[in-house]
């Protein structure tokens, strides 16, 4: 009965599941406002949620799942890269006020260096061994 549930449960889902990567996540998405943004200037989250969707339409994925892929990515990995201080987050007023982005780190080109100046790797373990 439980084999038959599952096999009835499965049946339901169609096309792939978003395969968690948060951090490929990030920085694709940073990657996207870099690609995005002038110097100092704001882009919209709508701008870096529609990189993204062309980036995995290119990769073959269907357009409905591709467009609520990358403004699911885009919101929440914009979420966590104004956490860990990659970007600023504002919104303009009104009701549907456009929600921008901005790149605190203008002089930055490197995801993987910024990193490591934001978030350095903790020496702690290391320093234990002998």
């Amino acid at each position: 009965e439980r084999r038959e549930a599952n096999e009835r449960a499965r049946a339901r889902f169609s096309g792939s599941l978003h395969v968690e990567d948060l951090e490929g996540d990030l920085k694709r998405t940073w990657t996207s406002l870099k690609s995005k943004s002038s110097g100092d200037g704001a882009v919209s989250l709508r701008e870096v949620a529609d990189d993204l969707n062309a980036t995995s339409l290119s990769q073959g994925i269907a357009e409905e799942e591709a467009q609520a892929e990358a403004q699911v990515t885009a919101f929440v990995s914009t979420l966590f890269l104004t956490n860990r201080g990659y970007v600023g987050l504002t919104q303009e007023g009104g009701d549907d006020g456009k929600i921008l982005l901005s790149d605190l780190w203008a002089d930055s080109s490197d995801y993987d260096e910024l990193t490591e100046k934001l978030h350095p790797k903790s020496e702690i373990g290391v320093a234990g061994r002998v």
